[in-house]
């Protein structure tokens, strides 16, 4: 019995203060007439910014009038590009290795592994025609792509019905 009671006295205890506190109170800006619409004032804030950045890159590009314009504003966007994003990395040695080989008639399947910087794994798998067989333009064939991945851009659907369609074209 005196575990019952303990634990009403804690339930009580505990529930008071929720049931005094109001969502209202919690709120520091009701009441307030300029926070009206707080939760949409950053975003127009920064839509507003965009499109006024929009603006003066279509007024620019309205400008070009030669090839050379054309020219120079390329290569404006591709530094501008390069020094945001931080420059490209340093080259670095790919470490392949082949983790393993599955052979089949006409063709086999290599699992391979590098390092596409230190430390930053990247697997690939790749169809290989066997020697022999004719020569054709997709005789090595990464693989990767997912139906999911671009479903909008029809050659990431399938990029081969089978290894022997690709192999025989």
């Amino acid at each position: 019995m005196p575990r019952v009671y303990i634990a009403g006295c804690l339930a009580c205890l505990f529930s008071v203060p929720a049931m005094a506190q109001q969502s209202d109170d919690l709120n520091f800006a009701s009441g307030l007439e300029q926070f009206h619409n707080i939760r949409r004032m950053l975003p127009s804030y920064l839509n507003n910014i965009g499109l006024r950045m929009l603006g003066e890159r279509k007024h620019r590009v309205e400008q070009l009038a030669t090839i050379e314009d054309v020219d120079k504003r390329r290569s404006y966007v591709r530094e501008q590009m390069l020094k945001d994003l931080g420059g490209f990395p340093d080259r670095a040695h790919l470490n392949a290795r082949v983790v393993g080989v599955l052979e089949r008639t006409g063709y086999r399947i290599e699992k391979v592994i590098f390092e596409s910087q230190p430390h930053f794994y990247v697997t690939r798998t790749f169809i290989c025609r066997q020697p022999g067989i004719r020569p054709t333009q997709r005789s090595c064939i990464p693989w990767g792509m997912s139906v999911e991945a671009r479903p909008t851009r029809p050659g990431n659907r399938c990029l081969v019905p089978s290894p022997q369609r690709a192999l025989s074209h």
